[in-house]
């Protein structure tokens, strides 16, 4: 479906880039595009994910690290956030690469994060990729509210003293806060934190790209 409809999509992303570049408010714009072009569901969030004003755009690239800057820094990790990116590209299935060159899913699961047989691995993966990064400290944030995310938080704990990751796996009732605010890096490819974190590195979108998965959209 998403390839039958990809020129219209692709159209719809370039009205709502000239929109939001003048300012229009983001909620309005998108429902407005969406509606115009007569897009679903999944079409709608595939634009609210991909498609970001110039400055905006401008201002994350500017506050974005590199891999090889996390060595010896403290850092944060929206848990679900990177997790769910992760398991998508386990799973085969799209994701999304914005204009801020951030990798995002579009399941739309995270309050309805379900722990898996896929949970694991991906947590296997991401920590596999932050020993190589060797930073100083690590701290993990899962949101406290979704179901099991104690449970989640204690395997993630077990697994980087497995990796010989240094750190911590924590609950957060406000998760995008307590990421935004405990380390000198966040990583993370939620706009809010993007928004007003310090320094951000994309480490799903990172290892994604490095396996050369190939099912990215990006309008």
């Amino acid at each position: 479906m998403l390839e039958l409809n990809k020129e219209r999509l692709e159209k719809a992303a370039e009205e709502f880039r000239y929109l939001l570049d003048r300012g229009y408010n983001r909620e309005g714009a998108l429902n407005f595009v969406a509606s115009h072009h007569r897009l679903d569901k999944t079409h709608k969030l595939i634009l609210l994910r991909s498609v970001f004003s110039n400055k905006e755009v401008k201002e994350r690239r500017r506050k974005t690290a590199s891999f090889e800057e996390l060595r010896g820094k403290n850092i944060s990790v929206d848990g679900y956030n990177v997790l769910i990116v992760l398991e998508t590209m386990l799973k085969n299935e799209l994701l999304v690469e914005g204009d801020d060159g951030y990798i995002r899913d579009i399941s739309g699961v995270h309050g309805k994060y379900k722990v898996t047989g896929l949970t694991t691995k991906a947590l296997n993966v991401l920590l596999e990729e932050l020993k190589e990064a060797r930073p100083r400290v690590v701290l993990i944030f899962f949101d406290r509210p979704v179901s099991k995310s104690g449970e989640l938080a204690g395997v993630t704990r077990q697994l980087m003293e497995k990796y010989g990751v240094e750190g911590d796996s924590l609950t957060a009732s406000q998760t995008d806060n307590a990421v935004i605010s405990a380390g000198e890096i966040a990583l993370t490819s939620d706009s809010v934190i993007l928004q007003k974190a310090r320094k951000c590195f994309d480490i799903a979108g990172h290892i994604v790209k490095k396996e050369g998965y190939e099912k990215i959209l990006k309008l």
